[in-house]
């Protein structure tokens, strides 16, 4: 099956900063944003909603670390 590979180096600022940070914090960027790079559009949309679900406060803290954990099982990776 085709897969999309990973664009690991954009030339959009605000895309190369947030895959640096999610760098910084998960020891790697998150796979799905290399494949969201592809189209800075969409990149901004998805990170959008991603800030716009942290500062609303519905979820609470230990609740996405939870959910962090959770998914991580799921998808067999090392959290």
């Amino acid at each position: 099956m085709a897969r999309i590979e990973p664009l690991k180096d954009s030339q959009e600022s605000h895309v190369t900063r947030l895959l640096d940070q999610q760098a910084k914090v998960w020891g790697q960027p998150l796979a799905p944003f290399e494949i969201y790079a592809h189209c800075p559009a969409v990149f901004r949309g998805v990170a959008g909603m991603w800030v716009g679900l942290d500062q609303s406060g519905l979820i609470a803290a230990d609740l996405g670390a939870l959910l962090n954990l959770r998914i991580a099982q799921l998808n067999h990776c090392v959290f």
